[in-house]
């Protein structure tokens, strides 16, 4: 098993080669090696992710309105995930203690509704809903 440095210097390594990665090869060129969407591939939907990768892309080169348009519920969940994840990461590695956010069945429920409606909403042939599909 790994000492908690070791998996500490590894994580930062990770995290810097896929936003590296990211930064420098645009998803949105068809000469790229990133995995098309299988739904959207196989089943013509769009999923709550699809966009994803171009949106981040975007949001690393600082295009928000780009980033907010390619995938809104992301660009939108981004501080939250971000604040779930820090207190965690900080207590595992550096013993600091913040403030957590406690998932109860309430938050979780809402949390899965707002995806599946997210994902419904973008499938819906509507002109009202169109903003929610990634452009080409």
């Amino acid at each position: 098993m790994f000492s908690k440095k070791n998996q500490l210097i590894i994580l930062y390594f990770c995290i810097t080669l896929a936003t590296v990665t990211l930064y420098s090869f645009d998803p949105a060129d068809s000469d790229n090696f990133y995995p098309p969407s299988l739904s959207r591939t196989w089943g013509g939907f769009y999923c709550i992710g699809c966009g994803g990768f171009r949106s981040l892309h975007q949001l690393l080169h600082g295009n928000w309105q780009s980033a907010l348009e390619l995938n809104p519920l992301l660009i939108i969940s981004l501080p939250y995930f971000i604040y779930w994840i820090l207190p965690s990461f900080l207590r595992y590695f550096y013993n600091i203690n913040l403030y957590t956010i406690q998932h109860k069945n309430k938050q979780i429920i809402i949390i899965i509704s707002v995806c599946l409606l997210y994902g419904l909403l973008r499938n819906i042939p509507i002109p009202i809903f169109y903003w929610l599909i990634p452009p080409s």
